[in-house]
């Protein structure tokens, strides 16, 4: 019975709604000793929060480990771009018209009745420190219930640097190294969404030399289907960027699990590993800068750890910062030892225009002018200035990659580049790439591996292998990846249990690890890949629930069944995306 009566008190949210009767006494109090505007005002205050607070409490609420460490790092820009990504989603819940009548009814009536028991004798003398008290309890006890576990959360997460730190210190197995000389350039993209670019299908041409690429060249291998593992920076590169010690530990956030840098992997193997950085020392990256990359050689654009968030200095245009860089190594004294060399940009993080040069700032195409409507995609934001200004953002990054490729095929050395993205974004919902509103095209990236004509030449068998996976379409995540940069540069761990560390390959069929593994309020959540519910270890003492969204769901079945393209006439934008959306290819 007591159970069934709070059950009905959280499902009309009575007490995130003391507030609003707090508010309410104090209004009334303040009218009946003719305070007017001061009566005004409270009134207004309980009317905003009964009406708005609960879309704020669903926001906050859905907020875990992983957003309190990507918000360490916003600088200005950063916040206010993710505030403007949320604030669309700040609207009254259908029922409020009803909830509002029925508490402003019962705080009448309550204040009522309290008044009755004050005017005794006993109380009338501290009638008004009574309601005082009344009034504060309610408005302590509405804020300790919509805020208190997201508070706790964000306490916790203080000294989660230290414990990743930890958790990263193993000792590197036994490595053996084939002794292939290729050398490999890993570019790693901001927010990069496959439902945006035109290499995937996407109608406006925003990677118009990758298309060409694509077309034209059988150096190009475009991969499909690949998922990040997480939709913030730090936790996507930890977890693609290392191995496990123990797999079971997968359900868990990749920052709670024992793992071993493939950098550290690689050098143990006896490659040089470096880092050319466009996204500054310190940042929502900070994490994966000082693990992953603590024993690399490094190089970053900005020395943010000096000048803190709020930059001074602009970060230089990635082109030219990445260009000056890689045309130095090549009279480096070690130039003839394999190297891989990873490339963090960060165009494409929004606010997108503020992040790519002006000559990149125009429209891609008159779509948006030819289709007036703001409202594109069945969404009910206005968001058609966010898609233009991401699409350029795009362009700009298939600039950058031109020049990279065109150095790389001037080397007379056997070089590959892997292009993947940390997460994709949500441009068209608005929503960017927040794991609190987390939604399928969030997690959809590219994978790309271009093949220098040196290095088919000298390593065919490599290159068949690898065109030959780019054809599966299986579902893959960023989870293989270390196994395929290792492979490709002839690295293997070497233990009795070789399989405890080295992952399939992307484009090998697999049972995939959970993705987006949070740490919220409730405890763990995660997003499935496979048909089959997966068999969770919940020995780890978290509750652990499948928030795979419907849209991922829907993904994963259409991968069962043959799909059938309608080719009969040209496609919209919308039905592009929506077939996008579904099919995944």
């Amino acid at each position: 019975m007591y159970e069934q009566i709070l059950e009905r008190l959280y499902e009309v949210r009575f007490f995130q709604n003391l507030f609003f009767m707090g508010m309410m006494y104090l209004s009334i109090m303040l009218f009946i000793i003719r305070r007017w505007l001061a009566a005004t005002m409270a009134f207004l205050a309980g009317v905003l929060w009964i009406f708005y607070v609960p879309s704020i409490s669903w926001i906050i609420g859905n907020l875990g480990m992983d957003s309190f460490d990507e918000a360490k790092g916003f600088d200005n820009a950063k916040a206010l771009f993710w505030i403007s990504t949320v604030i669309h989603s700040i609207k009254p819940p259908p029922d409020t018209a009803y909830l509002f009548i029925l508490y402003l009814l019962l705080s009448a009536v309550t204040y009522y009745l309290l008044n009755l028991v004050l005017k005794k004798p006993a109380f009338v003398k501290y009638r008004y420190w009574f309601l005082s008290g009344i009034i504060s309890l309610l408005v302590l006890c509405s804020f300790v219930v919509v805020f208190k576990d997201s508070v706790w959360l964000f306490i916790n997460n203080s000294n989660e640097l230290e414990t990743v730190k930890k958790n990263f210190d193993n000792q590197i197995p036994e490595v053996q190294f084939s002794g292939e000389n290729v050398d490999q350039i890993v570019f790693i993209g901001e927010s990069l969404s496959v439902f945006n670019m035109g290499v995937y299908g996407y109608p406006r041409n925003t990677t118009p030399y990758l298309s060409r690429l694509q077309r034209e060249s059988r150096n190009l291998l475009v991969f499909h289907n690949v998922f990040c593992t997480h939709t913030h920076t730090s936790q996507s590169l930890l977890e693609a960027f290392s191995f496990p010690l123990d797999r079971k530990e997968n359900v868990l956030p990749i920052t709670h699990r024992k793992r071993i840098s493939v950098v550290d992997v690689l050098r143990k193997g006896g490659l040089r590993t470096r880092l050319i950085s466009n996204q500054g020392m310190t940042g929502t990256w900070n994490q994966a800068s000082a693990i992953i990359f603590n024993n690399a050689e490094k190089t970053f654009s900005v020395n943010s750890g000096v000048l803190g968030n709020n930059e001074i200095v602009k970060k230089p245009w990635g082109h030219i910062f990445f260009m000056k860089h890689l045309a130095a190594d090549q009279n480096h004294e070690d130039a003839d030892r394999p190297v891989v060399t990873f490339l963090h940009s960060y165009a494409g993080h929004g606010p997108y225009l503020e992040n790519i040069p002006e000559d990149f700032r125009g429209e891609v195409d008159d779509y948006f002018t030819v289709n007036a409507s703001k409202k594109i995609a069945e969404t009910h934001v206005d968001v058609r200035d966010q898609v233009e200004g991401y699409d350029s953002a795009l362009r700009y990054v298939d600039y950058k990659l031109s020049k990279i490729i065109g150095h790389i095929d001037k080397l007379k050395k056997p070089t590959v580049l892997v292009l993947f993205s940390d997460h994709g974004e949500s441009v068209y919902t608005g929503r960017g790439h927040d794991s609190s509103r987390y939604i399928h095209e969030m997690a959809r990236i590219p994978f790309i591996i271009y093949f220098n004509d040196a290095a088919i030449e000298k390593y065919p068998d490599l290159y068949r292998r690898y065109r030959s996976l780019s054809e599966t379409r299986e579902i893959a995540t960023l989870a293989q990846l270390p196994s395929v940069i290792t492979d490709i540069s002839g690295v293997r761990l070497i233990s009795s249990d070789s399989s405890r560390y080295m992952s399939t390959l992307i484009g090998e069929k697999c049972i995939y690890p959970p993705i987006i593994v949070r740490e919220v309020k409730s405890g763990l959540t995660y997003v499935n890949l496979n048909r089959s519910r997966l068999v969770i270890d919940e020995s780890f003492g978290y509750s652990i629930t499948d928030a795979t969204d419907s849209a991922t769901a829907e993904f994963v079945r259409s991968r069962g069944r043959k799909i059938t393209a309608d080719n009969s006439g040209p496609q919209s934008l919308e039905q592009v995306r929506r077939n996008q959306l579904v099919y995944g290819d």
